[in-house]
């Protein structure tokens, strides 16, 4: 009987060890900060027309920060599944899993603020209608674009392109 038991404890332990042996790693890389997102962003030279042939297509929403509001912590969750699909035709989607729940027009403005150092590369979105998520200064880095209004005590929205 103790015999039987060791060869019962043995098997499950060889299984758990082969299991964890045959396990790849994923590497983790971590998210950009604001900082080096900015970084990124400043390596290209945006205008008007650049900016929105960036936007162009379907973007899907990652997370917000908000740091200047203690009471609202970073989430991975409140906006899950929300995408945004901008058009050629200044007509703006708002998805929420694969479902459109919002439809106005869109356009890329320049603004005046002391987000970026020169105020002729600072752009935001103006749209019809209201969309919080996509509200601030836009800053791009590759496939990602930060939608940053924390510079006045806002939220930060970070989407991911499809």
């Amino acid at each position: 009987m103790k015999t039987q038991s060791m060869s019962k404890m043995l098997l499950v332990s060889t299984a758990l060890l082969l299991s964890l042996i045959s396990c790849k790693k994923e590497e983790i890389v971590p998210e950009k900060t604001n900082q080096e997102f900015y970084a990124c962003h400043l390596t290209n030279d945006w205008d008007e027309a650049s900016v929105k042939t960036h936007l162009l297509g379907t973007w899907n929403w990652k997370h917000k920060v908000c740091p200047f509001n203690p009471n609202d912590v970073p989430t991975d969750t409140e906006h899950s599944g929300l995408s945004a699909e901008f058009k050629s035709d200044n007509t703006l989607t708002i998805l929420q899993d694969g479902n459109p729940v919002l439809t106005t027009n869109w356009e890329v403005i320049q603004t005046e603020t002391n987000i970026l150092s020169d105020p002729a590369r600072s752009y935001q979105i103006k749209t019809d209608l209201f969309v919080s998520q996509l509200f601030g200064v836009i800053l791009i880095c590759e496939d990602e674009v930060l939608f940053t209004s924390s510079y006045v005590d806002g939220c930060d929205n970070r989407f991911e392109k499809q």
